[in-house]
């Protein structure tokens, strides 16, 4: 032939670069799919991992909320039965002054007491009345451990 083109020839040619072309395009678009899927899964692996994380951190806060109202009960038990104590504290106070009172009220007198050893036997009883009122005095449980 005479080195003139075929007719047709270049559109085989051209045909065969569109298509290889069209191949190329292809191959890069699966691979943008690809890339498009591995995406999506990590993106779903990683809402599930945010989603778990928001279910613990709302499991972990109701927890801490609820030993922390827990706590408060304890708390208030252990208060008012510290209050009870110190009342039943004060109540044996009580009783022991009252023992001491009827004790010193029931003692009597040495026989052929004169009227000074009377006066001493008196300022001792006085001053032994006054130090089991400060032994025995009630304490102010309010004050000991606070009001609620």
């Amino acid at each position: 032939m005479t080195g003139e083109p075929e007719p047709g020839g270049d559109d085989a040619a051209e045909a065969l670069s569109i298509a290889r072309q069209l191949r190329d395009l292809i191959a890069e678009i699966l691979d943008r799919l690809t890339d498009a899927v591995k995406y999506g899964k990590r993106t779903r692996v990683m809402s599930w991992g945010l989603v778990a994380s928001v279910i613990l951190d709302v499991g972990l806060s109701v927890l801490t909320v609820r030993l922390y109202v827990g706590q408060a009960h304890v708390s208030d038990d252990i208060h008012a039965s510290q209050l009870h104590a110190c009342a039943i504290g004060n109540d044996f106070r009580a009783g022991q002054r009252q023992l001491w009172d009827h004790v010193i009220a029931v003692s009597t007198a040495p026989p052929g007491e004169t009227a000074a050893q009377r006066q001493a036997r008196l300022a001792k009883l006085a001053a032994f009345r006054l130090y089991i009122g400060r032994q025995f005095r009630p304490v102010k449980c309010k004050s000991l451990y606070g009001p609620r």
